[in-house]
């Protein structure tokens, strides 16, 4: 059994039982946390008052190996930012950016990561406590979370062969950026590709101003209503791809703190018609903008001929670049060999995508039991059809049937599962563990 003793942002509370609650907490040690505080709701010496989203807090409780939640013994209040509940569009998106930090940040992240997306949270919730936001802060904070989740786009360079744009080129000259690779692609590159958004380059300068910068200096970049179109479809196209679903608190951020003037100067979307009747604001986008990325999810499950948008590719293009790029070194190796991928990682991926989700995560989880989410569910029947139609279909000697789980005893006893059927298992001196 280990302590955890740490500061510690609230994320999500949900209560349990008569007097329980389970919480969601960011941590300074361990990343996302899931714990739950027996009594809380009755208890007014360990939780006074403590337990509320926003809240940094001072946490101490215990992990039990192999279990799915921590148990919260008690919480000091350091920081309830209540600069946050002043005014609806601060608290709008604050909550916004902690449920996306809840979304997609995994659990038992530790050092450096876990420490950065701990303090980007902290200085995030202070800002906005302290300065109303305005839409580009709200653009800007929006993609320092993405970095800070690990999923930073690349606005400087060519996100396949790796050349950089040309210093003196202008600041109007508008290039593609490329949703399911993650960054800007040069025009060699993008003349087989789908998905592009195009923006200009002095909209990217910005956003890379926003994201090299302090969270304070984000109180003195404005960006004006042509480029705020640009950045608001960028964002939100990449945001969505990565998430997956709107989140909840999304619809009320744009009743709060519109995107004024978002898609009144914005240049229409690569290969798709412009509407005739722009209106502010991301959640109302025209819908011909954003099927190219509908169309890269849906090849995740078999709609389309398949195409991997999780890869960054890095292949070398022989074709000569565009006159407003430069020569600069591709990228050395693949990033698959250098940064091999974690089973947990590959988890926590395909659960913020909306493959699969442990079964009642909100409860603690059952081991071993996963729910399938809205690409899962589409990807295992097209799998299930395909296997179908090949073992079945496609036979002479085989036919399908549909048969009960439960049978009569008589049954497993023919089969031989009753007299022959063995289970071993095997004990590991080392960690006495049973496998």
């Amino acid at each position: 059994m280990s302590r955890v003793r740490c500061e510690a942002v609230l994320l999500r509370s949900v209560d349990y039982a008569e007097s329980d609650r389970i919480v969601h907490l960011l941590t300074s040690t361990d990343g996302r946390l899931t714990a739950i505080a027996k009594g809380a709701r009755r208890s007014h010496r360990r939780f006074p008052g403590t337990l509320d989203v926003f809240n940094r807090l001072s946490i101490d409780g215990h992990l039990k190996p192999r279990a799915s939640m921590a148990f919260l013994e008690s919480a000091r209040l350091i920081d309830p930012f209540l600069g946050l509940r002043a005014d609806p569009a601060r608290y709008a998106l604050a909550s916004f950016l902690v449920e996306m930090i809840d979304r997609l940040s995994p659990e038992g992240s530790q050092g450096s990561e876990a420490e950065r997306l701990f303090r980007f949270t902290v200085e995030s919730l202070g800002l906005l406590g302290r300065v109303r936001p305005a839409p580009t802060m709200r653009l800007l904070l929006e993609l320092r979370a993405l970095d800070a989740l690990g999923l930073r786009p690349e606005l400087g360079r060519c996100v396949r062969c790796g050349r950089v744009p040309k210093r003196d080129v202008v600041v109007d000259h508008i290039v593609k950026f490329h949703v399911a690779d993650g960054g800007i692609v040069c025009t060699a590159c993008s003349l087989r590709l789908d998905g592009l958004v195009p923006v200009e380059i002095g909209t990217l300068r910005v956003l890379e101003q926003g994201l090299e910068g302090e969270a304070s200096d984000l109180v003195g970049l404005v960006l004006d209503t042509r480029a705020l179109a640009q950045a608001a479809r960028l964002v939100f196209r990449f945001q969505r791809f990565h998430v997956g679903v709107e989140l909840r608190s999304e619809r009320f951020l744009e009743q709060t703190l519109p995107m004024a003037g978002a898609g009144a100067a914005c240049p229409p979307a690569c290969g798709t018609a412009q509407s005739a009747a722009p209106t502010a604001g991301r959640s109302v986008l025209p819908v011909p903008a954003i099927q190219p990325s509908l169309r890269s999810t849906a090849r995740l499950v078999g709609h389309d001929k398949w195409e991997d948008p999780f890869q960054r590719l890095s292949s070398k293009v022989s074709k000569p670049m565009s006159d407003t790029v430069s020569d600069s070194s591709p990228r050395d190796a693949d990033d698959r060999e250098r940064h091999p991928l974690a089973m947990d990682t590959l988890v926590s991926l395909c659960a913020a995508r909306g493959f699969v989700h442990p079964a009642s995560e909100i409860y603690g989880g059952i081991a071993g039991f996963w729910d399938y989410g809205p690409l899962g569910v589409e990807l295992k029947n097209n799998l299930k059809a395909f296997w179908w139609g090949r073992m079945v279909r496609e036979r002479d000697d085989v036919v399908g049937i549909d048969s009960a789980i439960i049978s009569h005893p008589r049954t497993w006893e023919a089969s031989g599962h009753v007299e022959h059927f063995t289970d071993p298992m095997v004990d590991c001196r080392k960690c006495k563990r049973r496998f």
